[in-house]
Order: C-alpha cells, then sequence, then structure tokens
C-alpha cells in the first residue's frame, strides 16, 4: 500500500469521528422548556395555583399562591374551593373542609343546604346559634339578622315583642285595664299602675274597693276586707256566706252571725234573728233541738233498739230499759240461746253451749264432732275420719284410706295403683299417689 492512500484514510476517518462527536453534544443537550410548562417533552401544564405560573421542569412542583396546597399547589387549602380556589367553604361544613369543585359538604349542627351554607328552620345567625322569634311567621326568619314576618299579635323586627296592650310566650294574653297606657311586661304581664290599682299585674284594686275602676267599697264580710276587683266577690271571714260575703253561713244566725242554728233546722237554715226553723225528720221542738220518741244520736238518726221499753231511750247514747229476753246497755241483744230480731226464737238443741247468732239463729259451733250445718243438725261424712268434721261439713281430722275431697266424698280413681294399707291418692285432689294401673296414665289414671 502506498504511502498516499494511508494519509487519505487516516483523514477520513477523522472527519467522520468529529461528526459523529458534534450529532452526540447535539442529542444530550437539554430541550428548552416553554414557560408554565413541565415534563419530558413539556406536555403538562404548571397548576394554576404555581407562583409566576411556573414549576418545576421535571416533577411540577412549585411555591403555592394564597388559597393553594399541594406539591404541585394543584390542590386548594383547607376550607377553599372553587377554579382558582377563591371561595370559602361555608361556616356550616364539618371540619371546616369542602369539595373543592362545587363547595358542597357535610353540615354542622343547625345548619342545611347543599353547600351548608343556610340554618335549619327556626335558627339564625353566622353560627346558626339564635332561634328565630316564637312571633315568626312558620318559625321562619333571616338568617343573618333574624328578621321575619309576624304572627298575629307580634310586632318588632324580629317578632320579639307583643304588639301594645298584649303579653305571654304567644302574645295571647291581654294586658290589665290598670296598666299605664295599657302597656305591660311582655313575659310577665307585670306593669305600673294607674290609681286605685294594685299588683305586679294592676289587675287587682287596693284593699276594700272593686268594679272596672275600683271605685266600689267591698262588703265588711270580706276577709282583710278585700274583694274581686269586677263584681266584689270574695273569700268571706268566718261565720259570712254569699258571693259579696253579706249573708250568715248556713247554720248561723245573728247580727255577726255567729250563733249556730240547731242540727235539726232543715238545709241547717234558720231565722237570723231567732234562731227558729223548720225541723228535719225525726226532730222537733221550737228550734228543733230534740229527738221524737224512738230516734237519738247527736242528729237523731239512730233508732232505739227493739228491746227498749216503750220505744223510749237516752237521746245521747240510746241506752234504756230492757223488755225481757232482751239485754245489753242499749237492749240490742237477746239474752242466751234466743234469737230473732224479738228474741223470741231458741236456738238449735244441736248448738253447744256458746249459744246462736242472734239474726239468724245459726250456732256458733255443734255440741257433737259428728254434726254439723245451720243448726248442727247434718252427719258429717263417713268417710271422714272418726266421722268428725267442721261446723261447715270439710272433714277436719282428713280421710278414710281411698278418699278424697273437703268432706271425702269422693273415692279415689279405680285406676291407681296401690300398695299395703295406705290411701292411693292425695285427700285434697284426688291425683293419684303411686301411679296408675297397667294400660292407664295421667294425675287420675283415665285410659292410655
Amino acid at each position: 500500500m502506498s504511502v498516499k492512500w494511508v494519509t487519505i484514510t487516516y483523514r477520513t476517518i477523522a472527519v467522520i469521528h468529529a461528526i459523529q462527536t458534534a450529532i452526540l453534544v447535539i442529542i444530550r443537550r437539554p430541550v428548552p422548556h416553554a414557560n408554565g410548562r413541565y415534563g419530558t417533552l413539556c406536555e403538562q401544564l404548571c397548576s394554576a395555583g404555581c407562583k409566576g405560573g411556573s414549576c418545576n421542569t421535571t416533577n411540577g412542583t412549585c411555591n403555592c399562591l394564597a388559597n393553594f396546597a399541594g406539591a404541585k399547589c394543584d390542590m386548594c387549602a383547607l376550607g377553599r374551593y372553587g377554579a382558582f380556589c377563591e371561595l370559602s367553604c361555608s361556616p356550616g361544613c364539618n371540619g371546616g373542609s369542602c369539595e373543592t369543585t362545587d363547595g358542597t359538604c357535610s353540615c354542622l349542627a343547625n345548619f342545611a343546604g347543599g353547600k351548608c351554607d343556610m340554618c335549619v328552620s327556626g335558627r339564625y345567625g353566622a353560627s346558626c346559634e339564635y332561634f328565630c322569634s316564637e312571633g315568626c311567621h312558620e318559625s321562619s326568619c333571616n338568617k343573618v339578622d333574624g328578621t321575619c314576618r309576624c304572627l298575629t299579635n307580634f310586632a318588632g323586627a324580629k317578632c320579639e315583642n307583643c304588639v301594645s296592650g298584649m303579653y305571654g310566650a304567644l302574645c295571647e294574653m291581654v294586658c290589665s285595664e290598670g296598666c299605664y297606657k295599657h302597656v305591660c311586661n311582655k313575659k310577665d304581664g307585670s306593669c305600673t299602675c294607674t290609681d286605685y290599682f294594685m299588683g305586679a299585674k294592676c289587675d287587682q284594686c287596693v284593699a276594700g274597693m272593686y268594679s272596672n275602676n275600683c271605685e266600689n267599697t267591698c262588703s265588711f264580710g270580706c276577709i282583710n276586707n278585700v274583694c274581686h276587683r269586677t263584681n266584689g266577690h270574695c273569700t268571706c271571714m268566718t261565720d259570712f256566706t254569699g258571693n259579696s260575703c253579706n249573708q250568715c253561713l248556713a247554720g248561723k244566725y245573728g247580727p255577726l252571725c255567729d250563733n249556730v242554728c240547731s242540727i235539726g233546722c232543715t238545709e241547717g237554715t234558720c231565722y237570723k234573728d231567732n234562731g227558729t226553723c223548720i225541723c228535719m225528720e225525726s226532730f222537733t221542738g221550737s228550734n228543733c233541738a230534740i229527738c221524737v220518741n224512738g230516734k237519738y244520736g247527736l242528729t237523731c238518726e239512730k233508732t232505739c233498739a227493739n228491746g227498749c221499753i216503750n220505744n223510749t231511750c237516752n237521746k245521747i247514747e240510746g241506752s234504756c230499759g230492757c223488755l225481757p229476753n232482751f239485754t245489753g246497755v242499749v237492749c240490742d241483744q237477746c239474752v242466751k240461746n234466743k234469737y230473732g230480731p224479738e228474741c223470741d226464737k231458741t236456738c238449735s238443741p244441736g248448738c253447744d253451749s256458746t249459744g246462736c247468732y242472734q239474726n239468724d239463729g245459726k250456732c256458733f259451733l255443734c255440741t257433737s264432732k259428728r254434726m254439723f250445718g245451720f243448726q248442727c243438725d247434718i252427719e258429717c261424712s263417713k268417710h271422714c275420719l272418726n266421722q268428725s268434721c267442721h261446723i261447715n261439713g270439710d272433714c277436719d281430722l282428713g280421710c278414710a284410706t281411698n278418699f278424697y275431697g273437703k268432706r271425702c266424698d269422693y273415692p279415689c280413681p279405680a285406676n291407681c295403683a296401690v300398695s299395703g294399707m295406705g290411701s292411693a291418692c292425695l285427700q285434697i285432689s284426688g291425683v293419684c299417689l303411686l301411679g296408675c294401673k297397667a294400660g292407664y296414665e295421667g294425675d287420675i289414671c283415665v285410659q292410655g
């Protein structure tokens, strides 16, 4: 190979190498980014929340404008929403946060609406902390200041006052006529009184006066000389009566109504001057203070006993002399072994020594333990042990073997199992004690 050829070859290779190096430099040189974009090919926009509209060209992070948050400033700060986070979430949003797109949120107590920017019905105030007035129509008022349309008898911007002359929680009560200029406190009706009126509500007349204008004088019989201001009615002193306490109480008479009419006066009333009256039944005398013959007691309401001689007895306790067969202080009991209204009947021979009841002759006890009944003339059941029973016929010592019931008049069920000499059933109920014979079952051993 000639020298010339070698020289040309080395120069060619050098040129080619220089071209390749230049190309690599061009390829490796960073592509300039447009302002407000990032990414390998500048294909992504920096967030609207980035200061100056610029961000890190590699990952889009940036310094945030006010109201934005996040590494890329692509979120609204807590409590903000809108395309540029320029709007504030409602104070009613729970936790102070809301949807960044439209501001909707979960509401705190007393707030309402999609954005929780309204108060629930009946509330108002920045935090919906106040109640609308009772006087607001349908309990609804302006959310900001509580103003509303008033119900009847209410007044004021917030309908919190009553119209002149009315008071009460619902302004349903009328101020007293005695209130100065007919104006009173909304809550309790208290007011400043005009002449002759008194009381917190000025609904009473001063002592001793009554009528609409308190110009009339109360009756002498009124306690403390005080009466109802409209009609003069009052609470009466002792022994006075009537709406205006100008009459004596029933049963009283005399100028000061301090004398007592007799208890025998009809309807408890008597002539005011002397106490004479018309007598009730069982009373007699000019003042009706005596019982008629055959009666006694404070109000002559009791009748002398049948056993009193001549139907006459002491007017206070009814004691008297007794007819034959009668005894006792007031002769209202029969002597021993006698009974009946006139004590003329004799107790049954079957009664023991204690005798019998005087109204119907029923024996207290029977002489024989083997007898019972009204007059102890019925034999006890033969199935009672020792044939002994109470006066009502119930066996008092129990039943003979294999009988049951209060009077031991029922045999034990035929299909009860038996053993030895004992009874086959309970003496109270007849339930088989030892079970049943073969083929039978139940408490009383009916066929299975």
